[in-house]
């Protein structure tokens, strides 16, 4: 790249360093085939590069495994991006000749998601449904109204009920950024832990992908996957 001469250039380090500490772990992947790679994300583990970081991710860490196996072409797309503080399910394409299929998917709604969190309080209602959308205002994305940002939907199930705090089952039908912690924190009930959206803070975002429906893109099976709750949110 040449420079002009009126840029301006920062740099960003990890307060880690440069070293490399993260490689995929055999014991989390839920599932491998030609077409498919399942993987249980830790929370603290981006899902994709950093703009200070580009191996301490999954997709990195990925591609270096594909590669020790040299057995199959060193290619993956991600199709559900995590937040580095979200644990859970990330589905993987291993083949470029399912990509499209697997991306319409998604944007047809024939992939359900689904997400455990705790969140703050005790929601008056067993379930309720958010559909705000979604703009960023000053760098941050929140909920906007009808028209001022990207459609966004989400469901909400109650579970479970303690003290002050209630495990909720979210399904998001849309794929925006925070989608679920933005809806979550509009209704009063931000996820335990998301300091970001008004939340107290914890150990962690107590926010887990769980659970993954949808059909094989080669073979039309039907399929669903789980990733074993973190013993911290149970």
């Amino acid at each position: 790249m040449i420079l002009s001469g009126e840029e301006e250039i920062s740099a960003t380090f990890p307060p880690y360093g440069i070293r490399r500490f993260y490689e995929i772990d055999p014991a989390r992947v839920i599932f491998r085939d030609r077409f498919l790679f399942i993987y249980d994300k830790e929370a603290g583990i981006p899902s994709q590069q950093t703009p200070y970081d580009a191996c301490n991710n999954v997709f990195a860490a990925l591609f270096r495994h594909l590669a020790k196996e040299k057995t199959t072409d060193c290619y993956a797309a991600l199709h559900n991006r995590l937040d580095r503080e979200t644990s859970g399910l990330l589905l993987f394409a291993l083949a470029k000749g399912v990509n499209v299929s697997l991306s319409k998917a998604f944007a047809e709604r024939r992939v359900k998601k689904e997400y455990l969190t705790w969140v703050e309080g005790i929601p008056k209602d067993d379930s309720w449904t958010s559909d705000s959308d979604i703009g960023k205002i000053g760098g941050k994305y929140r909920a906007v109204g009808k028209g001022e940002g990207k459609k966004a939907q989400t469901l909400f199930q109650v579970l479970r009920r303690g003290e002050d705090r209630t495990l909720v089952l979210a399904s998001p039908l849309t794929g925006r950024t925070h989608q679920i912690r933005i809806h979550l924190a509009q209704a009063g009930h931000p996820a335990v832990g998301d300091r970001a959206y008004g939340a107290k803070p914890d150990k962690r975002l107590y926010l887990h992908a769980w659970r993954l429906t949808l059909k094989h893109p080669a073979s039309g099976r039907l399929l669903s996957f789980e990733a074993p709750v973190p013993p911290e949110m149970q």
